[in-house]
C-alpha cells in the first residue's frame, strides 16, 4: 500500500507541477520570454518585450544622459529602484548632469536618481503613469 501511494505521487507531481526557466532568456508554458540586457552603457531585464532599466554597465561615461526608447529591440518603459542611486562622480561613480527619458517610459521607481549632486537638469515626456516621490531625492535638479 505505502509504495501505490508513494508512486501515485510520483505521477501527480509530473503532471501537476510546471517545467521550470532555467533562465536562458526563453520560456516556457506559453509564458512570456524573461532575461537580461547590456548594451555597454545600461543593464536592464525584460519580460516580453517591455524592459526596466536597472543600472548602467561598470566603467560606462555617463553626464549628460538620454535613455533609449528601445534596448536590444525590447521597449523601455521603467527606470528600476537605486538604478542610478549616488552617481555624483564621486567615490567611482558615473557622475550624471542631465537626463532625457524617452516617451515610452512609464515608471521611475524610488531613488532610481537620489542622491545625484551634479543632476540639473531632466526632461520628462507625455507617457510617464508613475514618478517615485523621491525618485530624484538629493539631485540639484534646477529644470
Amino acid at each position: 500500500m505505502k509504495k501505490t501511494i508513494v508512486l501515485l505521487f510520483a505521477l501527480c507531481s509530473l503532471f501537476t507541477f510546471p517545467a521550470c526557466d532555467t533562465g536562458t532568456g526563453t520560456s516556457t508554458n506559453n509564458e512570456e520570454e524573461t532575461g537580461n540586457v547590456d548594451d555597454g552603457t545600461f543593464e536592464g531585464r525584460y519580460t516580453g518585450d517591455e524592459l526596466t532599466i536597472t543600472g548602467y554597465v561598470e566603467g560606462a561615461v555617463l553626464g549628460d544622459i538620454t535613455i533609449p526608447s528601445t534596448i536590444e529591440g525590447k521597449t523601455v518603459v521603467a527606470i528600476d529602484s537605486v538604478a542610478f542611486y549616488g552617481c555624483d562622480g564621486e567615490d567611482g561613480t558615473p557622475d550624471i548632469t542631465s537626463v532625457v527619458f524617452p516617451s515610452s517610459l512609464r515608471k521611475i521607481e524610488g531613488s532610481a536618481f537620489a542622491d545625484n549632486g551634479n543632476l540639473h537638469t531632466i526632461s520628462l515626456k507625455d507617457g510617464l503613469e508613475r514618478l517615485n516621490y523621491d525618485a530624484f531625492r538629493g539631485a540639484a535638479l534646477t529644470a
